[in-house]
């Protein structure tokens, strides 16, 4: 229930995945020590992954759940050249349900393989937690301070169909706030604390996709894809456009396939006279789809806190992998439900 409820919560007020798992890395160690559970076990491993889940699969229930959220939200309008727009409501009728579903299905499935066959190793540390929890206080000065700016962000993706204004360009200038005197909630010596290095990995996984337009390789999957999109109907294409973001996550980053095939995918559909979110939407949680470690840099940062096991952990993957499709069988049907196709 805890991790459900950071996955339902926490994307509300973290936009971005990887602060997420900043934040939940070190609770799951301290479950797993505070259990005495042994490294790489497998109850160790079901408990990291559901807390891995509770961040990376909680990114599709919200517009500001995630900085490729933010991303393919935009793309939606240039595709169609203002059209078709996705606020963060439209954004909650389409998407909040499928993200549920997603959320559950990649949490239950590392606790119904591994956490719930060990629950013997599970002794009740209720007390421990209850000592743990008022030792931490009332939220101090620069707590608050911290959450009144962090809701200022999410009412500005709320709002941004509103007030007309850049969501993305406000909430930069939001951000500077952490900066401003009188608030003082960052500084040189915490700024350098950092792990800046992300920006540069973000910006090369990027650039593997922007990189491929100049080789022609968006010509030939367009001339290959096209053909099969038009041909087998609205649930037919989601499956397709969702197997190819799962087979794209083995030739390179999730990042990188979705500034190489997102707009792409998108285009292709609306200049055929069909619906472009299911199809890119469809593409892009194929890409929260992995099977080996190595796909997602955020799964193996998560996997070298050194608590998951690598043979249970992708067999776990697999066994998701799997789900997945029937899952996003479901997810067309719903979308046919509320009148997207």
């Amino acid at each position: 229930m805890g991790c459900f409820l950071i996955g339902i919560f926490l994307p509300l007020i973290v936009s971005s995945t990887w602060a997420k798992l900043l934040i939940l890395g070190p609770i799951g160690m301290a479950i797993c020590k505070t259990w005495g559970l042994e490294r790489k076990s497998k109850a160790a491993t079901g408990i990291m992954a559901m807390i891995l889940f509770a961040s990376l699969s909680s990114c599709h229930l919200y517009m500001s759940g995630d900085d490729a959220m933010i991303f393919i939200a935009s793309l939606f309008s240039e595709v169609t050249n203002g059209a078709i727009t996705v606020d963060f409501f439209r954004w909650l009728k389409l998407m909040w349900l499928p993200g549920f579903g997603w959320l559950a299905m990649s949490i239950l499935t590392p606790y119904l393989m591994f956490v719930r066959p060990n629950r013997e190793q599970l002794h009740d540390i209720s007390d421990t937690i209850r000592t743990e929890y008022h030792a931490m206080g009332k939220l101090s000065v620069d707590e608050i301070k911290t959450l009144v700016i962090v809701l200022l962000i999410l009412l500005n993706f709320m709002l941004e169909t509103r007030t007309g204004l850049n969501a993305a360009h406000v909430m930069v200038v939001l951000v500077s706030l952490f900066f401003a005197p009188g608030i003082n909630l960052m500084n040189l010596e915490k700024l350098n604390q950092l792990n800046i290095w992300i920006i540069f990995f973000v910006t090369g996984a990027l650039s593997v996709g922007i990189c491929s337009g100049p080789s022609d390789f968006g010509v030939l999957a367009e001339k290959t894809l096209l053909p099969i999109l038009t041909s087998v109907g609205d649930y037919g294409r989601v499956m397709l456009s969702y197997t190819f973001g799962v087979l794209a996550n083995f030739l390179m980053t999730p990042l990188g396939a979705q500034s190489a095939f997102e707009l792409l995918i998108g285009n292709m559909l609306y200049g055929a006279g069909l619906d472009p979110i299911s199809g890119m939407m469809s593409f892009q949680m194929g890409l929260e789809m992995y099977l080996f470690l190595y796909e997602v840099a955020m799964v193996l940062f998560f996997f070298g806190l050194g608590y998951m096991e690598t043979k249970s952990t992708i067999k776990m993957f697999a066994v998701r992998m799997v789900l997945s499709f029937g899952l996003m069988f479901l997810v067309a049907g719903y979308w046919d439900f509320v009148g997207m196709f």
